[in-house]
């Protein structure tokens, strides 16, 4: 009689436990595996957004820098802590808010910009310092912007002073400024080259100064066009003063507005009303005086502007030379290529009028814009 063979149970209970425990193995390493990978995904998706936030920050702060450039007027009316732009959409993100602070900053304005740039979970936020130069900060006092640095030397009685109670008053020279004679100057100077005869200086003095900005461009189509809506556009030479006018030199004269004089603009007298006159050449034949300190012009020339003996009210930006001789005054500011003075003159200038009214119709480019700092603002916000 044959044995039955008997069945070995026990290995075979073995081997299923240990294929068990091993698909139970790769199963953990398998749901691990799949954890870590979707982590990194999500870390990697997160980085992402961290990069495209960091880019719609950067477009925020590079829409604002824009809007400075070509629209100087509306940085310069613009108050101290502004909101620029909100919730706007960029790239798949969006700018969420870009705000600006302005501070006085000697010859120009500087203008804190605080952008903050949202993509998916992230959010990043950038801060950028900027000098921002506007007309009205040179015309806070004298500025002379040549094409190529002047080696300018002022003798004679000539004085440079503030309005009491207007601020602090500019000296910007694109070169070298040497004072001789009986010269003085009450004011903060600022030139690109040596400064000499700092005896004769009140304020501050900064030699060889890097940020001072090239002469504006003037607007001359802007300035057209708005006279020409306004109906003050002439096509030639016009006579604004006591004697063209055919009146006595008592009597007010009102001006509002942009007038463009395509010719030789000849002004004097007592004026009322704010305005702006645009002219190829501008002669001033007589006193030229503001009724009252709220009263002002502005005179714009693409020539030169002379004074000579005269006491005149306004601020001048001639694309030529300023010109004074004898016992002229000036008060306001002035903003030339050039100057020239001889004699007694005095430049008495008012720079809260200055700063209160901006020309616009004037722009720098690039160059009107001047990049102090520019970095990421800690910490994160996710």
């Amino acid at each position: 009689m044959r044995e039955r063979k008997k069945k070995n149970f026990p290995e075979e209970g073995q081997a299923l436990i240990l294929v068990m425990l091993v698909l139970l193995v790769l199963a953990l390493l398998g749901a691990a595996s799949l954890t870590l990978t979707s982590a990194h995904g999500r870390t990697a998706r997160y980085q992402r957004d961290l990069m495209q936030a960091y880019y719609t920050a950067e477009a925020g702060v590079e829409r604002a820098l824009i809007k400075i450039r070509e629209n100087p007027s509306w940085f310069a009316g613009l108050p101290e802590n502004s909101e620029v732009f909100s919730r706007v959409p960029y790239a798949g993100g969006e700018i969420n808010e870009v705000r600006l602070t302005k501070t006085s900053a000697g010859i120009a304005t500087r203008a804190e910009i605080t952008s903050v740039g949202k993509f998916g979970t992230a959010q990043k936020t950038l801060k950028v310092s900027a000098l921002v130069f506007g007309v009205s900060d040179l015309l806070k006092g004298a500025s002379i912007l040549s094409l190529d640095p002047l080696d300018l030397r002022i003798t004679g009685n000539f004085t440079l002073s503030s309005e009491q109670g207007s601020g602090a008053g500019v000296f910007v020279i694109r070169g070298s400024l040497d004072l001789g004679g009986s010269s003085r100057v009450e004011a903060d100077v600022y030139a690109s080259g040596n400064v000499t005869g700092r005896e004769k200086i009140t304020g501050n003095v900064y030699p060889y100064y890097q940020a001072i900005p090239s002469f504006p461009a003037i607007d001359e189509g802007y300035y057209r066009s708005e006279a020409q809506k306004s109906g003050q556009y002439y096509p030639g030479n016009a006579d604004f003063s006591d004697k063209g006018r055919g009146h006595r030199s008592e009597e007010i004269d009102n001006y509002n507005g942009i007038y463009f004089i395509d010719g030789t603009f000849t002004i004097s007298g007592t004026y009322s009303g704010k305005a702006i006159f645009v002219a190829r050449s501008i002669e001033i034949d007589g006193d030229l005086i503001a009724n009252t300190p709220n009263d002002l012009l502005t005179l714009i020339s693409f020539g030169d502007v002379d004074i000579k003996n005269q006491e005149v009210n306004a601020l001048i930006v001639a694309a030529g030379a300023f010109r004074a001789q004898g016992g002229a005054e000036l008060r306001g500011g002035f903003l030339a290529r050039d100057m020239d003075v001889s004699g007694n003159v005095q430049i008495i200038c008012n720079p809260a009028l200055a700063a209160q009214n901006p020309p616009p119709g004037f722009s720098y480019g690039s160059g009107g814009v001047k990049i102090e700092s520019w970095k990421e603002q800690y910490p994160v916000v996710s």
